[in-house]
This record gives C-alpha cells, structure tokens and sequence, in this order.
C-alpha cells in the first residue's frame, strides 16, 4: 500500500526522532517510490509500504546502511576510539560513523598507527601540513571531505579537568591514536600538545592596559630606546619575568624596532601588524609553555583556499625568544593579538609562506 500524508510525515518524525517541517514529496502524487520490505522468521518478506524515492535516498538509506552488520560493527570500532580520546559524548558516536562510513575509511590498526608515527615526526621537525593532505597520507582512497567532514572537525571532546576543548581536538586525536589530558589538549605517543585555533587564548592574565609611557620618553642613545621599548613591550604582555629574552630579540630587529618607534613618534600609535607586537606574543607564548609544560604547541587556521593548516612548534628545547621565532617564521607567518576583553593575548592568524 501507498502512505498517506499523514502516515508519511508520522514515519518520518518516528524516525527522524523530532517534528519536522512539511516535505515537499509528501504531497506529490505518483512520482517514483521505494517498496519497503522486512524479513521475518523463516525467511518470508512482508512488505511494510512504499516510500517516495527522494525520501529513501535522504532519509532511509543511511538508516538502513548504518543498521547493517558490518556497520554495527564499525559502530564498535569508532566508539572504541571516541573513548580512548575521550571523545564518546553526546551524538559524536553518530557523525564519525557516518563519517567513517560515508568517507569509505580503512579501519586498519596500521593505519592509524602509521598516522600517529607521521605526526610526531611532523612535529618533531616543527613542520607545517594541511589536514586533509595529512588524513590522505595514510587513507588514500578515502572521501576526507565528504559531508560528514565539518561536523567530525568541529565536534569536542569531554571537558577536562582544566581548561576547555575546542574545534579539531577530537579531529586529530581520533586519527593518531591521541587522548585528552586531564591539562592540556592532546597527547600523542607521550608527547603533549597544546592546540590552538584562530583566536584561542595564549595565556590568560590580568587586564592588559595600554601603557605608552616608554615609548613617550626620549632616550639618550641607541641602546636606551631598545630597553624603552623592551620596558613597553614586556609591561603590555604581561612578562616582565623574561624581560632579558625580550631585549635580545629585541636587538636582533634593531632596525624594525627603530622604524616603529619612529612610526609611533610621528603618529601617536602603532603601526598595524607591528613588530613590537609580535615579540610580545612571542614572550606571551614562551611564558605560557613554562606554565603548562606541553611539549608542542600548534596553531591551525582556515587559509583562504578553505584548506585548514597546522603549524606545530616543537617547544621542548626552546630556551629563549629569538629560537622561538626561528622555528615559527622558517616557514609559517603567526600574527598574535591582544584579546577584546583585554585579558591575555592571542594567536589570531597562522599563514604559511609562499
């Protein structure tokens, strides 16, 4: 028998598990349908009705297909590692086995094994990869980007004890046999990350004012306008601790730090994108590395092709500002900034250079 409307629209809400807006194909009469049948016990079908194709093909279909036995046993696997990476919350057990199983993902131990060995190498080296170029590696023939691919990266993981998850923590850990820390972000292979997306606090501390007062003085010489403005530079982020490592860096760029001084005299502010505030962010993120003790901090950023691109930095034997710069800027540009509410800084652009 054909459904009525209203048996229609009962089915689907039964299914879908919530009211729903009105389908199009509802009302249309006599366009192509499915028949639907169920196989009971000693092997006779009992036909259970007839749907409309479009409906099937949107709604059924994945139903059916993640009902099946292989599925239920992909079901397992994926739960699995959702728990091992903390991640088996809410409905995150429902996208990444439609993830998986719409991607066509080989769940192959080796694999993933393969992708966590791939990844402390990258780290290790401080090197820069694009997420989808870095799932291929070791799952060629997968759909990475298929329809699932969003809501696998933006979903989290539990909350920790410390701090809060964000978007592609859950993502990468999935793939390389990480977990969630009880502080921190990821741990993969005993190797802890702190991750961070565009505009994700650096270290959080107490409002920051703008204090231009030595960058007002007039210095006597060369050397006491680069410790004015390292004075500047270490009150505005918050880390007069490490003012030593500010100057040096600050002496390495003499001529830079010259020129937006100069560009502050003759204007009464800072340049745009200036350099001064780039080493603050440089001592915001070295001070925060002493506080949390991960090992590698890695910043991701949507560029503008819509590839998503991670930098790692391999912080474990950085001991001073100028080596943190050398490792970021080899390949990678990073732009920090002070948050609106004025408590910490932040990394607010990760590009790689061309």
């Amino acid at each position: 028998m054909n459904y009525g409307k209203k048996a229609l629209e009962d089915l689907y809400n039964g299914i879908a598990g919530k009211p729903v807006q009105p389908r199009k194909h509802l009302s249309v009469l006599g366009e192509a349908n499915v028949s639907i049948y169920a196989k009971e016990e000693g092997g006779n079908t009992n036909h259970i009705g007839d749907v409309s194709k479009e409906y099937y093909d949107e709604i059924l279909k994945n139903r059916v297909e993640l009902g099946s036995q292989a599925n239920v046993s992909l079901r397992g696997v994926v739960e699995q590692r959702l728990d091992n990476c903390n991640g088996n919350i809410d409905n995150n057990a429902d996208i990444w086995q439609n993830y998986m199983l719409e991607g066509a993902f080989d769940m192959s131990d080796a694999n993933f094994k393969s992708s966590e060995e791939y990844l402390l190498s990258l780290m290790e080296q401080s090197t820069p990869f694009y997420l989808t170029d870095f799932i291929k590696a070791n799952w060629p023939d997968a759909d990475v980007t298929n329809k699932y691919y969003k809501p696998a990266f933006l979903s989290i993981p539990k909350a920790p004890v410390f701090g809060s998850p964000g978007a592609g923590e859950l993502y990468l850990a999935y793939f390389v046999n990480g977990n969630k820390p009880k502080k921190g972000d990821l741990s993969v292979g005993g190797v802890e990350v702190e991750l961070k997306g565009p505009g994700g606090r650096i270290f959080k501390s107490p409002k920051i004012i703008n204090d231009f007062s030595d960058l007002q003085k007039d210095p006597a010489n060369e050397d006491e306008l680069l410790e004015n403005i390292t004075e500047f530079i270490a009150k505005l982020s918050q880390t007069v601790q490490h003012k030593s490592l500010i100057l040096s860096i600050v002496k390495l760029f003499k001529d830079s730090m010259i020129k937006e001084y100069n560009y502050f005299k003759e204007r009464g502010k800072l340049r745009p994108g200036n350099e001064l505030t780039y080493i603050g962010g440089l001592a915001q993120l070295y001070a925060y590395k002493q506080v949390q003790g991960f090992d590698i901090f890695m910043s991701f950023f949507i560029q503008e092709d819509g590839r998503v691109l991670l930098k790692p930095v391999n912080m474990r034997k950085t001991s001073n500002l100028i080596e943190l710069h050398n490792l970021i800027s080899k390949d990678t540009f990073f732009k920090f900034g002070v948050n609106r509410d004025g408590g910490g800084w932040s990394l607010d652009r990760t590009q790689a250079k061309n």
